[in-house]
This record gives structure tokens, sequence and C-alpha cells, in this order.
């Protein structure tokens, strides 16, 4: 079939892709590569409007944008899933048999890295709380239970109140007439953008429709028992790496659901699942290390194992008897939301119980501390942790952090420069004047000053946010100054020297590149 001409590719694309129009994301490949084989990109946000013409520019090669899928009401006309091929392991053609296997709605994408995005449209807006339990159960059932679903948050806030819920966004499709980043035919074969915007016409799917899909059981006889450990006890009998793991955590379920059950009872279930592995591991071993393992008190499902991550539906879960909810993992395991904003320090956000929290790096490294900012933010006290869970739970979060660049006169970096800019106004070309206390300008264009005078000026502008160390770095490495003998009249004096093109307006210097980013957006 012919090509839809540029402006009505441009108008369909816009129109499909419907979201948070207030910002858009951009996203440029460095050329490296990482030891998984991911290409290697940097990502940064944009907060302009997203236009048809920007639609254009994309489909032009021009640029590579983002969108946030869900919109200031709460709404979304699409979704998608992040599959991450490199831990995995997941082959395309596999992962498209599975899909059309079941007869779901989704459209599979290869993204910028290489990895793959799942999408599935609507033909209504569909407000998003009302569908994340149904897109985990189908996430799970794919063995990507794990994977990043976005939109990652149900509501977003404005951001000129400080909160920092922007929505995440997605890299776009067909960035360019010779763009790898395209919807599967099959795993060789891409549709070209006209086939895919006809396609995926005759597959969106009424809210309805969509929550009426029916996905296969987990299986497994575990009454109330985790939804992963159901799935691997009744399909993945012959594994052999991660018995240890599915036999510790079979164990954490009977010590749940028999709190007075004494060891030879666990020993005896134990032994009796052990048996029923294709390959069973040996009495010895169960008794020398998982036994051990789970003889302690304060017990916990191992839910950052990779065996069990690829088959959580953790908001089942929650609702299971013998589940995570009301132990340790108060806090989703699979929780995607964390947020860095990139500020000076950076401060953090983390979604709990349908509250953002706000936190600064230390509150969130320090499990207690957490605990007491959701006391006081969310009206609620999650139960104890020990901090090294606690950990461990953090750096899944960190896995899939959204990086937010802030616009530079909001950092500390950015204020001091613009005392900077307002203080070369006063400076002279009279060299007497550095005795003074006063900047000047040489022949050369520098501003020169001597640090005792710039510490003054800071106290007089109640300046207290970089220490002396943080300024000394600033000046050398963001305005490329440099530290030596100057005249001062007749004398010589040691002084800062900065050339007035490096001291420029903050917005336009680059107080800090935008991130190298996993596949987060």
């Amino acid at each position: 079939m012919p090509e839809y001409p540029l402006q009505h590719l441009a108008e369909k694309f816009h129109n499909l892709f419907q979201g948070n129009q207030s910002l858009y994301g951009r996203s440029e490949l460095t050329g490296e590569v990482d030891n998984k084989g991911k290409h290697i990109a940097r990502s940064w946000t944009i907060k302009e409007p997203i236009t048809r013409e920007l639609w254009e520019q994309h489909l032009k090669g021009q640029v590579s944008i983002g969108q946030v899928p869900i919109r200031p009401d709460g709404t979304v006309t699409w979704i998608a899933f992040d599959v991450d091929i490199y831990k995995n392991g997941i082959n395309i053609k596999e992962f498209l048999a599975r899909i059309r296997g079941l007869n779901l709605p989704i459209m599979l994408f290869r993204s910028k890295s290489g990895g793959a995005h799942a999408l599935i449209f609507f033909s209504e807006s569909v407000v998003m709380e009302t569908i994340r339990p149904k897109i985990g159960a189908i996430a799970a059932t794919l063995e990507i239970g794990s994977c990043e679903i976005f939109p990652k948050q149900d509501r977003i806030g404005a951001t000129d109140s400080g909160d920092a819920r922007y929505g995440n966004w997605l890299n776009m499709p067909y960035d360019g007439p010779t763009s790898s980043r395209y919807a599967y035919k099959d795993e060789s074969n891409g549709y070209t953008p006209s086939e895919f915007l006809d396609t995926v016409e005759n597959i969106k799917i009424s809210k309805k429709d969509f929550l009426a899909i029916e996905l296969p059981g987990t299986g497994g006889n575990l009454e109330d028992g985790p939804p992963c450990l159901n799935y691997i006890t009744a399909n993945k009998i012959g594994l052999r790496g991660g018995r240890n793991t599915l036999l510790f955590n079979l164990a954490t379920y009977f010590k749940k659901r028999n709190p007075e059950a004494g060891k030879p009872e666990l020993t005896n279930f134990l032994l009796d699942w052990n048996r029923k592995l294709t390959t069973p591991l040996e009495e010895k071993e169960i008794k020398a290390t998982i036994l051990k393992s789970t003889s302690q008190r304060d017990y916990q499902y191992q839910c950052g194992d990779p065996l069990l991550k690829k088959h959580c539906d953790s908001n089942v879960c929650k609702t299971c008897l013998y589940g995570i909810d009301g132990d340790e993992n108060a806090f989703d395991p699979n929780n995607k939301t964390l947020i860095q904003m990139l500020t000076d320090p950076p401060l953090y956000f983390l979604i709990y119980k349908d509250t953002q929290l706000r936190m600064t790096r230390d509150q969130l490294w320090n499990y207690e501390a957490v605990r007491k900012e959701c006391m006081e933010q969310a009206c609620d006290i999650p139960p104890p942790m020990k901090q090294e869970h606690w950990l461990n739970l953090l750096q899944g979060y960190l896995e899939s952090v959204t990086i937010i660049e802030m616009p530079p006169e909001t950092t500390a970096i950015g204020q001091f420069v613009e005392i900077l800019n307002t203080w070369r106004k006063r400076a002279t070309e009279d060299s007497q004047e550095l005795a003074n206390g006063n900047p000047v300008v040489d022949k050369k264009e520098r501003l020169i000053f001597r640090f005792q005078d710039l510490k003054q000026l800071l106290k007089w502008e109640q300046f207290k946010a970089l220490p002396d160390n943080r300024i000394t770095e600033v000046l050398k490495n963001h305005l490329m100054a440099e530290y030596g003998n100057t005249r001062c009249g007749e004398s010589i004096v040691k002084a800062w020297k900065i050339d007035m093109e490096n001291l420029t307006d903050p917005n336009l210097l680059q107080l800090k590149e935008p991130e190298n980013e996993k596949e987060n957006f």
C-alpha cells in the first residue's frame, strides 16, 4: 500500500499517541554499547507542548521524541510494557508467539536500544487505575512481571507546585525513514508507518473487552500463596537453575501458613516438593542451606530474585492470605515510580499507597526515615523492615529510576552563577579596585576577583547552598576559571580569572549534562 503524505502521518501519530501534551522527551544514542549489548542513550525532558510539527520532525529523523501516556485527568488511550530483552533473554519470535497465542491486542516494537516495547491501544479514554491490575496480570502471564509499565503512575501533578509527577515518557517509534524503531510483523520484518497506523486501528480495544480478556490461571496448589510460586510449581518443575530459590520461598510460604509447625513438618514439606523436581537437589543440601536459612523468625519472600520477578503479579499477591501484604514487603517489590529530581542536592519521589513521598537522599537511604515520611506525608506507618532488606528493594527501584533535569536557575550552582553575573556589572578596568574588594576586567575580557571578596559577596547575598570546596569546583570545572597571580596596582595578589564568554546566563550554561539513562523511557 502507498505511504500516507508526511503531514497526514504526523497528524495521525499525534492523535494516536495522546497523553500529557505539556512536555515531551528527547533522546540521542551515544554510540556506546553496555556489556549486555544494550545501546546507551542520553535522555532529557523538555517542558514544551508536543505539536504536529514536532511529529513531522520526528518522522523525518530530525529529532527523536518521547511521549507521556497519561493525561492530567488520569486517563490513557495507550499503555506500554518495557520488555528487558537483555535481562530476561527473551526471543522475539517466541515472544510474538506468546502474544498471538493468547490473542492479546498487543503490538510489539523494537526500542531505541534494541530491546522491545509492547503497546496496547484503546478505542476510548480509560482511567489508568481501573486497568492496572489487568495489565499486571498480562505481564505475569507473558513472564515479564518485573518489566516497567507505562504510565508508571495512576495520576500526575502540577510541576509549578513542586510535584514531581510529570509522568514518564516513552520513546516514540518511526523516528526517521530508516528508523530501526518499528512495529514487528514477525521477527525479521517490520510494518511501515502507514501499515502500522492501519493495523493499530483494527486492534484497538475497549475497556470492557480489555477487562474481559481471559488469561490462563497460574495453576499450582499453594492455597492463598503468591502467584509466582503457584505458576512455577505448576509449569516449571523441570528447572535446574533456581531450585534453591524455589525451595527457600516454598519454605517461607509454609512457615507463613503454618507458624506453629516445627522443623520436622517443614523438612517433610520441602523434601516432598524436591522429589517433584525433574532434577532434585540432594537432601543434605536442603538441610544445610535452605532449612538453616529459614530457621530465623524474620524470613520473607525473595521478591527481587529474577526467577520470581518474571512471574510477579504484586496486585494479586497483596490480596493473598500468605502473599506479601502485611509483612516486610509493605513496599511493593515491583514499585517503578522512583523519580530523582536533579536539584542540588537531588530530591527523590516515591509513591507509597497513592501518596508521593518527597525525600532527600539520606532519608531514602534509611528505612526508619522512610517510615517517618510515610507517617507524615501518607498518614500511614509501614511495618518494620531490616535495613538490609530495604536496600535490596531500593536497588530494584533504582534500576528503573526516572531522572528529571531541572532548569539551571533552580539549582544551587545556577543561583551562584547568577550572583556572579550580577557582580560582574560592577567590575571596572582599574586593577587597584581588587584591593577594595571589587571585581575588575582586564584587556583579555576576563573577570578577576579575590576569593575572600567573593565569600563576602555570598555572605551579603545570604547564599549558603555551596560550601567553599564546591564553589572552587564550580569555578574550575563549570566556569573554566584559573587561579594565580595578578597585578593589583603596584602589588601582586592571588585571584581567580574567568573568561567573560564562560560566565554566561545559567539558562545557557550546561551545568549538568543530560544523564546517560537506561531504557527507562
